[in-house]
Order: C-alpha cells, then structure tokens, then sequence
C-alpha cells in the first residue's frame, strides 16, 4: 500500500462482486494508487481537509474503490443496450469504464469545487460610481 489515503487491496475485495486472482492483486493494488493520485490531483486540497478531519476518509476511500471497481468491471461487459440485426451492444458508462476518473457528484460530495481543480482563480477589481474622484 502506497498512497495517501492508505487505501488497500482488502477495500477492494469487499466490494468486488467476485473473486480477484492472486496474480492480479499487483494490478489491482496499482490501480488503487493510481486513484489516490488521480483524485488528489483534481482535488488537491482534499488530503489536508482529510487529515484535518474535515473530510470523512473513509469518504475519500469510497470514491477511490468505486473509480478502481468501474475499472475493474470493464472486463465484464454490463450492457445498457442491445440489438439483434449485425449485433450491437453497448455498456453503462457509469459501470465500465478503462480509465480511472471521478464524477462531478463524487467530487462535490469530497468538497472539491471547480476553482480548487483549476487552482488559483482571478478576480475582477472595480469602482462603483460612488467611490470615483472628483
């Protein structure tokens, strides 16, 4: 286990609807650190609001687990949809996916805003009416 958030392969397992082979725990393992990383670069503030307290870990972790188990599931095509003529089929977006990444719900439930993503913001300065010199 080498991330931030302490997050191991043990979470993983208890909520993967099956059974993860010994040779693919490296994988899987990797794949949690990638999701630390990946969550603490579009929200960096969120490891300190963390170890503050601000920020329940164990919510952190959830969103980790659930980004690594869409990863997971791509293998297992969870179909949305299907047709019979030249055979199609296309899977949820939601439940597969090869990429780690975290949605909009997910990062707004980890209190990370859109400013915070972008990092340091702009603001604009300037003069009521009232205020002008004579």
């Amino acid at each position: 286990m080498a991330n931030s958030l302490n997050i191991g392969l043990d979470r993983v397992k208890l909520e993967y609807d099956g059974i993860i082979p010994e040779n693919d725990e490296d994988y899987v393992q990797a794949l949690v650190d990638k999701g630390v990383r990946v969550l603490l670069a579009d929200c960096p503030g969120l490891l300190a609001r963390v170890k503050s307290g601000a920020t329940d870990p164990e919510l952190a972790q959830d969103a980790v687990v659930d980004a690594v188990l869409r990863v997971l599931r791509d293998d297992d095509p969870t179909i949305q949809s299907e047709s019979e003529g030249g055979y199609s089929y296309s899977k949820r977006a939601l439940a597969a996916s090869p990429d780690i990444w975290y949605t909009d719900r997910w990062l707004a439930r980890l209190g990370c805003t859109k400013g915070e993503e972008a990092g340091p913001g702009t603001a604009r300065v300037g003069m009521r009416r009232g205020w002008a010199l004579p």
